[in-house]
């Protein structure tokens, strides 16, 4: 006679499936007095699905579905937005296409970014400056950058003129709140004033309100543009220029190499130049 159980077919010779269906055999779920009160069978329940959960991520893999990745972005058009089709929206998707997995994007305000990445309520950030594992220890950096920013100064003054930080010194200044290399390197100004979005700081300038804003070149470039502003320009030199790197929780740190490898591939097979010509390429010939 078989000693097969009914649910062996299911998955072939055992599988995953007859594991959670001897879990509840084993709890006797199936024997549960039909009047025992609902709160009791509510947290058993509970309880199995929690026991079965890597189970049921066994059995999603061995069936095909990838696994997805909650990755964090503040929006700063062109390289996020709200339709998650900028240039670190699509590189980080790509990325991580190659290596098995989806991105879902949330757009957060810069510093919740940070925050709720390292808490691990995300499962990473797009494009930060390095370095950053130094204050958000959960945070493990990936080993090829992601891209380069240029820190400059936008104004409506015409005799600004940059040398260095210590330029900033006699103005007003505005920068976003979360942009940590700004925080780190602002010292010396008559005020600093921290917003949290990019429209708030370009309209506080226009306005008049502060002096210099700090942000990055092409964001900047391309918010004047979609808000009208016609007296806004930058002032070079550059105060920095940093290069930028995708973050990932410390619980997937063993997808780091495979990641960056991805995108050393994306950069050696001219994806990741195809990317960056369709999301930048028209604000740069600007």
């Amino acid at each position: 006679m078989s000693n097969a159980r009914p649910w062996d077919h299911v998955q072939g010779r055992g599988g995953a499936l007859p594991e959670i269906m001897d879990l509840l055999a084993a709890l006797n779920f199936w024997k549960f007095p039909k009047d025992a009160p609902m709160t009791k069978r509510f947290w058993l329940l509970c309880l199995i699905v929690a026991m079965a959960s890597p189970v049921v991520m066994g059995i999603a893999r061995m069936a095909g579905a990838a696994e997805t990745l909650t990755i964090a972005a503040d929006i700063t058009p062109p390289f996020s937005n709200a339709e998650k089709s900028g240039f670190d929206d699509r590189l980080i998707k790509e990325i991580f296409r190659r290596i098995g997995y989806a991105v879902a994007i949330q757009n957060l305000p810069s510093e919740r970014v940070l925050i709720n990445a390292n808490d691990g309520l995300l499962d990473g950030t797009q494009s930060r400056i390095g370095g950053m594992s130094e204050k958000y220890p959960n945070l493990v950096q990936l080993e090829e950058r992601s891209r380069e920013i240029e820190l400059v100064a936008f104004t409506r003054m015409s005799n600004l003129e940059i040398v260095d930080w210590t330029s900033l010194a006699p103005y007003h200044v505005g920068i976003v709140t979360g942009w940590k290399i700004l925080e780190w390197n602002i010292k010396q100004s008559k005020s600093l004033i921290k917003v949290g979005s990019a429209e708030q700081l370009f309209k506080m300038l226009d306005a008049r309100r502060i002096d210099v804003a700090v942000y990055a070149r092409w964001p900047g470039l391309q918010l004047i543009g979609d808000l009208g502003f016609k007296n806004i320009r930058v002032v070079d030199p550059p105060f920095a220029t940093r290069d930028l790197f995708a973050y990932l929780h410390k619980r997937h740190a063993r997808l780091i190499p495979k990641a960056s490898e991805a995108l050393r591939a994306m950069k050696a097979d001219g994806s990741y130049q195809r990317i960056h010509d369709q999301t930048l390429g028209a604000l740069q010939a600007k």
